[in-house]
């Protein structure tokens, strides 16, 4: 088999036919060859370690690591021969931060043991919170000697051979139970888009590729989403391509990323095209900016940032809803290799229990992509508002949330909106709001709802979404709302459709 002939059959994902019913993603593992995996590794990304009480003297903070534990506990209590973690271990690139991550590992996996004397081999790499100047610089409070003596980005080398006692290389390849790891570390500054953080990624792979088993697949890890893949064209936090240059000569490629924060339960963080491209989510905070189409002036509930966030950053200080808690959701997810699949298995770090059911790709020498997102787009359906569901409208008072502290209070309306969940495999992610007024004016509204970071069922992901809007942003007198529910592929619901006197 060679490496053109690697990638999978055509199957179903979420119970969504692509051309072989008889298969879904979310199947049993029945319906493939039985026996134990042949590798299992965990995977989790931006821990962000913080201090939790950033004014004490660096010399003396205690480091926050529970959700980084609890990842580590659940790899181990799965049996994990390996942990990824795909960047952004500190938040301020002081290696005090790193040392607690390492002081966590080695807590768990003393020595890299597991209990039954097994060694755990770890995949980490840099992201850009881990060895930023910018950021250590704040941490520092821009005392020089205090950079020098613990900012990571002066010497990465040295902090990573003291911390973690091993070797360091800017790219490098570990080798478990005869599956080959890649690493590459983040290097630079922070641009959002387009980053440059590896110059000597494509180098080393035309350098070590002809060595790779094209047999079976290899896992490549870091920071930044390879450009174009995983959760869209539009997300936040990609490369500037060199690595979809160098992966794509290698269909058994497997990449995981981090750096956009982005959900798990997304449709879109798994993409196959010429190589297969996971996100990792976050033991942080998990983001809610990976929805844009539609969206002028940024979602009521969320911050605006990302693509064409001056334009919209104008219309936050007229927002009266709350930020929405995004450090309510911490994932990561526990793969394991078998000669003809590989399954993911997506967790929620607060209970250490399943998001949703595995996703598991196949391995086959059809050259099929069944995670490749246009037939998957194509395929899916339409959100749904359950039957009987309606809009419901009040008055209230509301801060608006540009404004000075102790600033009265303004006149708003509360639109109350189900959740759209009545079809499991397509739920409401985006809600647009539409007002038209009686003399045809219009004004439209978006929010985001947390059934793309909870499981279904969560209380969480059912409730309706509240969505504040200032009074003087609606037309006056007789107003028709109008809200539809979009899916991850920007797929419509039915309109629920309401009218109040503003």
């Amino acid at each position: 088999m060679n490496r053109r002939e690697f990638l999978g059959r055509s199957i179903s994902f979420a119970g969504l036919t692509t051309c072989c019913p008889g298969l879904v993603f979310a199947a049993p593992h029945g319906k493939f060859i039985k026996g134990k995996p042949n590798l299992v590794f965990g995977v989790v990304s931006d821990i962000h370690v913080r201090a939790l009480n950033s004014a004490e003297p660096l010399e003396s903070r205690t480091y926050f690591t529970g959700p980084f534990r609890a990842a580590l506990e659940l790899f181990r209590d799965e049996g994990a021969d390996a942990v990824v973690v795909a960047g952004d271990m500190a938040n301020s690139g002081v290696v005090d931060e790193l040392k607690a991550v390492a002081d966590t590992w080695f807590g768990v996996f003393p020595d890299d043991l597991a209990p039954d004397g097994r060694k755990v081999e770890r995949v980490f790499v840099y992201g850009n919170h881990d060895v930023s100047r910018i950021f250590g610089r704040r941490a520092c409070k821009g005392d020089k000697d205090e950079m020098k003596r613990r900012a990571i980005a002066l010497d990465r080398a040295k902090w990573w051979r003291e911390v973690f006692r091993e070797d360091f290389s800017e790219v490098y390849r570990k080798t478990v139970k005869g599956y080959d790891f890649i690493g590459a570390h983040w290097a630079g500054e922070l641009k959002g888009r387009d980053e440059s953080f590896c110059r000597e990624l494509e180098g080393f792979y035309a350098k070590v590729g002809p060595s790779l088993d094209a047999k079976k697949p290899f896992f490549h890890v870091q920071h930044p989403h390879p450009k174009g893949t995983c959760h869209g064209e539009t997300v936040w936090g990609q490369d500037d391509g060199a690595s979809v240059r160098a992966l794509s000569n290698y269909p058994n490629a497997v990449s995981f990323s981090g750096h956009s924060h982005n959900s798990l339960l997304d449709d879109r963080a798994i993409w196959q095209g010429a190589f297969t491209s996971v996100a990792t989510a976050t033991a942080s905070h998990v983001g809610m900016s990976a929805l844009r189409s539609g969206v002028v002036a940024g979602y009521e509930n969320y911050k605006s940032s990302g693509a064409n966030a001056q334009e919209r950053e104008k219309n936050d200080h007229a927002k009266v809803m709350p930020i929405i808690d995004r450090g309510a959701s911490k994932q990561a997810q526990i793969v394991r290799v078998y000669g003809d699949r590989i399954v993911f298995s997506r967790y929620d770090l607060a209970d250490s229990k399943p998001l949703a059911k595995d996703l598991v790709m196949p391995l086959s020498q059809s050259g099929a992509k069944p995670f490749a997102f246009e037939p998957r787009r194509a395929a899916a359906k339409s959100p749904a508002f359950p039957a009987g569901a309606a809009v419901k409208i009040s008055r209230c008072k509301a801060v608006r949330r540009g404004g000075a502290k102790g600033a009265p209070k303004t006149d708003a309306v509360e639109v109350s909106v189900p959740a759209a969940n009545a079809e499991p495999s397509a739920r409401g992610v985006r809600y647009m709001i539409e007002a038209t007024g009686a003399d045809g004016s219009k004004a439209s509204f978006a929010i985001l709802h947390d059934a793309h970071r909870f499981r279904a069922g969560d209380a969480r992901s059912e409730a309706p979404m509240k969505c504040r809007i200032a009074l003087d942003r609606l037309p006056k007198g007789e107003t028709t709302f109008k809200v539809t529910a979009y899916s991850w592929w920007d797929k419509p619901s039915a309109t629920l459709e309401t009218k109040w006197t503003v």
